[in-house]
């Protein structure tokens, strides 16, 4: 029986370790001790394990570890489909609008007009110039590391290339006022 029982202990410890470092992985609360300091218990109340006193079988630990395995595969996967639909929705740099109050641009103003603010807004990628994929790389390669206050931006911003005309506004206190240069007319990568 010799044999039997160190292997058992093995399996069970082997177990203990793949249980914590799941639950440490997926956020699962392990911290709670259970009477002999097992953590049977919680497998059973997840569902994984079977409801008896006793060590586990080799087949039962196999099937315990292949669930855990299978949910981390699911989860991995469900990961990766979320990356992948996230790089999709990237849009290129577009002009996009708002419907906000005046009070809402953040400049100051205290008025109920509403207005549309134009903005731009999306991905530059496509327009990046040589100067571009230098500067990334050197940043990469940690060759501007001495510059560390200089922060060199290795992209094109999608920023606006032209405004709209100036918009005037009556404010809460029947004052008109006029802002220029605030809501965009055209965008482009610079």
């Amino acid at each position: 029986t010799q044999p039997y029982l160190s292997t058992a202990m093995f399996c069970r410890c082997c177990l203990s370790l793949l249980f914590r470092y799941y639950s440490l992985r997926h956020g699962l609360l392990i911290g709670v001790v259970h009477r002999g300091g097992s953590l049977f218990p919680l497998l059973r109340r997840g569902g994984l394990l079977p409801r008896r006193g006793g060590l586990l079988s080799e087949g039962e630990l196999k099937q315990v570890i292949g669930t855990l395995v299978d949910r981390k595969a699911r989860r991995d996967a469900q990961q990766s489909k979320r990356t992948k639909r996230a790089k999709k929705r990237a849009k290129p740099c577009s002009l996009r609008e708002v419907e906000v109050t005046v009070s809402q641009l953040g400049l100051g103003y205290v008025s109920d007009e509403t207005i549309v603010f134009h903005y731009c807004s999306g991905k530059c990628t496509t327009s990046r110039k040589n100067y571009d994929l230098t500067l990334a790389f050197m940043k990469r390669s940690r060759l501007l590391t001495k510059y560390k206050k200089d922060k060199a931006r290795h992209s094109p911003c999608c920023r606006p290339t032209a405004y709209e005309e100036d918009i005037s506004f009556l404010d809460n206190f029947n004052k008109y006022h006029t802002i220029q240069e605030f809501s965009a007319k055209a965008c482009g990568c610079i």
